[in-house]
C-alpha cells in the first residue's frame, strides 16, 4: 500500500526594503530574524501545504512573513542565491 503524497507547493517570495532605514525580516513560526538593510532584497523560499495561508506584516522596524504552519514545512532565506545568515541572540 502506498503512502499518500502531501499536497505541497514551493513559493519564492522576494522581500525588498525600499524604505529609508534598515528593517529586520522575521520568519514565523520559526522566529528566525535576518538583517534587511535599506535597498536590500532577500528571497524567502517556502515549501508547505497551500491550505495554510501566507501572510506578510510590515511595521516600523520589522517585516514579518508568516509561513505555512504545517507539518514538514520548510523555509530558507537567500541573498543573491546564497543561504543568508540569520541574526543571533543576544544582540
Amino acid at each position: 500500500m502506498s503512502t499518500p503524497q502531501r499536497n505541497e507547493v514551493s513559493i519564492t517570495l522576494k522581500v525588498a526594503n525600499n524604505l529609508a532605514s534598515p528593517r529586520t525580516l522575521v520568519i514565523e513560526p520559526w522566529l528566525t530574524e535576518y538583517a534587511l538593510p535599506q535597498g536590500k532584497t532577500l528571497d524567502v523560499v517556502l515549501t508547505g501545504d497551500p491550505k495554510y495561508a501566507l501572510e506578510v506584516s510590515v511595521d516600523d522596524e520589522r517585516i514579518t512573513v508568516f509561513c505555512f504552519d504545517s507539518a514538514g514545512a520548510t523555509m530558507s532565506v537567500r541573498d543573491q542565491g546564497i543561504e543568508a545568515k540569520h541574526l543571533t541572540w543576544p544582540r
